[in-house]
């Protein structure tokens, strides 16, 4: 037993030695790391290209890895902002030393068309200063082509293609499955057209399903084809009907795809990277792997653009503050994944973690509030919680609040963006789906073939029984459910009619019934007050605000206490995989494990 607890001491002492020293090393890398930004500024060349290689964008850009993700589940790609993007291509469009913007979109992974339309904004105000972007891909999907369409020449490697043939909304049904397997889907809804449930009772989809997708997809589909015909405006009738109207008959057998592509005029050039870059700039030698000697010229990353000019927006800030002492400020706070109570996951809205930031922002005393929602929606309860703080945030506390759709704010994204003054969203927002349901399963099919029982006693033999596994509820209790789930349907339309989208609870029914909207067809409903991107919103909420032409834009969590970095570093560990295996069919590890009562705002669906 002694040689036991030695052995133990000696153990823990080890383990916390190993600690301190890590712990050493990373608070001497954040120090190098402050050293080193306290240092000389480092300079730009006085003629340069910025050079654009997005990768994988959000609309906020991941911590970088962890000791123990790095050390458990290794290294994998951290996410890149579309908003320090959106930020160069800004300040590049003014900036007498940028000459061009050099696109390369080959390894561009966007987390959705909210980030699309962002860089797409940015890149056509750069258009207006007339100089060239040159766009490059292997292959472009409908989100990268776009992009590129705006570009002066675009690219496609030989052996490369684009897919722009169309938008897609995929659902996947299992009611047959889980027939098989004898396990029953417990469905409780409202709504005509609230879809989200119905890969569990169905094997396709249905009319109204079909009806109110078609419609979405067709809308997103004209916005998106006439802002490419746009674009490339010198393309023949022929090339424009083929590209808005994509068939096989457009193809000729026997040819690449890259030469298709040219014939039907989506590009210009075929060749590869390296073709592009010494074609485009000839004064610079590029080798084999596209390097070029530094002597001859510049391609600037964003990142090292926005390090350098940060560093002079800083300075006259801090000029700027010493001259209005009172500089009023806007807060913007980023609201994204699932709407679940509590502090959710890293790629989950948890309604703490939201309501808690806003109330940093109150306490900060900012003059305003942005809420930027990428969000199907979730917890009705939590989507709740945060649209009575910010209700209260704008009739107690007078501070206005706008909405800034990104990708998708729909359902319980939608229910919390009704309390806010204003939202403004981008046209091809998945918006509105205003309609709850819940769901749960048994197994009663189950535990009949495999021979399963559980025999339940109450007291008193009359009470409404808590759900049984094994066990399909009782008419009783469906009705007793349904009941509930009304009265939050009946709550969300309330809200609907109190923001003034609707005259009355009947007019906001016909609107509801869980039909999902684009942004355009949001618009034209009066569901939203404007169309725009993030900036747009700001300038909204400025005037809103009354804050006239000088003031400073917050984004939270604002947080640079070098303690907190070093333990986010260490116990930064990624999203469990379940969940985003769950999300596919539209489920989650919570909606698994919730009781019946609990209600959702959800809608799963995504444009591909």
């Amino acid at each position: 037993m002694h040689r036991f607890i030695k052995f133990l001491r000696e153990a823990v002492a080890n383990i916390l030695f190993i600690l301190f020293i890590l712990l050493a090393i990373i608070i001497g890398h954040y120090l190098f790391l402050g050293m080193r930004q306290t240092s000389k500024a480092p300079k730009l060349p006085p003629s340069f290209t910025l050079s654009l290689n997005p990768g994988y964008i959000n609309e906020q850009s991941s911590p970088e890895p962890g000791l123990i993700q790095e050390l458990l589940l290794g290294n994998n790609p951290s996410k890149e902002s579309v908003h320090d993007y959106t930020r160069a291509i800004k300040l590049a469009k003014d900036d007498p030393r940028v000459t061009a913007i050099w696109l390369d979109l080959s390894g561009f992974y966007p987390s959705g068309f909210g980030v699309i339309e962002e860089l797409h904004a940015a890149l056509s105000l750069f258009k207006t200063s007339e100089k060239p972007i040159y766009a490059f891909s292997a292959y472009y999907g409908k989100g990268s082509y776009w992009l590129a369409s705006l570009a002066d020449e675009i690219w496609m490697d030989p052996f490369g293609m684009a897919d722009i043939n169309g938008f897609v909304s995929s659902q996947i049904f299992m009611a047959e499955a889980l027939n098989k397997l004898g396990i029953e889907a417990n469905i409780i809804k409202v709504g005509r057209y609230k879809n989200a449930v119905e890969g569990y009772e169905l094997e396709a989809r249905s009319e109204s399903n079909q009806e109110a997708t078609r419609s979405l997809l067709s809308s997103i589909w004209q916005h998106y084809t006439t802002s490419i015909l746009a674009n490339r405006a010198n393309l023949s009738n022929n090339q424009k009907i083929a590209i808005a109207n994509p068939t096989f008959a457009n193809r000729t057998l026997g040819d690449s795809e890259a030469q298709t592509s040219q014939q039907l005029g989506l590009i210009d050039q075929i060749g590869s990277r390296n073709q592009a870059l010494n074609t485009l700039f000839p004064n610079i030698s590029f080798d084999p792997f596209d390097h070029f000697n530094s002597e001859q010229g510049a391609f600037i990353s964003p990142k090292r653009y926005l390090n350098v000019e940060d560093r002079v927006a800083q300075r006259k800030a801090k000029r700027r503050r010493i001259l209005h002492k009172n500089e009023p400020t806007i807060a913007i706070i980023h609201a994204e994944g699932a709407i679940v109570s509590g502090y959710g996951s890293d790629t989950q809205m948890g309604a703490q973690r939201v309501i808690e930031q806003l109330q940093d922002a109150v306490e900060d005393r900012v003059q305003a509030i942005i809420i930027r929602i990428d969000s199907g929606g979730g917890s009705s309860y939590a989507s709740e919680q945060m649209y009575r703080v910010i209700e209260d945030i704008r009739s107690k506390k007078k501070i206005p609040v706008v909405i800034s759709m990104g990708a998708t704010a729909a359902s319980g994204g939608y229910w919390m963006s009704l309390a806010a003054d204003k939202i403004v969203a981008h046209p091809t927002t998945v918006t509105g789906s205003i309609g709850v349901f819940s769901l749960f399963f048994t197994a009663e099919g189950f535990a009949k073939k495999w021979g399963i029982n559980e025999d339940r006693l109450f007291v008193p033999n009359n009470q409404i029984p808590s759900m049984d596994l094994f066990h399909q509820p009782s008419e009783a209790m469906l009705e007793y459910y349904q009941s509930g789930t009304n009265f939050i349907y009946n709550e969300f339309l309330e809200r609907v009619v109190k923001a003034g989208r609707a005259e009355n609870i009947q007019k906001a029914d016909a609107l509801a019934q869980g039909r999902v909207y684009s942004g355009l067809q949001a618009l034209d409903l009066g569901l939203i007050d404007a169309l725009g991107t993030l900036d747009d919103a700001i300038i909204i909420t400025a005037e809103l605000a009354e804050l006239g032409e000088v003031y400073a834009v917050k984004t939270y969590p604002f947080n640079d206490k070098t303690m907190e970095r070093i333990i986010q570093s260490l116990l930064n560990v990624q999203e469990n995989p379940l969940n985003l295996i769950l999300a596919r069919i539209g489920l989650s590890q919570e909606m698994l494990t919730a009781q019946p009562y609990h209600v959702y705002a959800l809608e799963p669906m995504r444009i591909e």
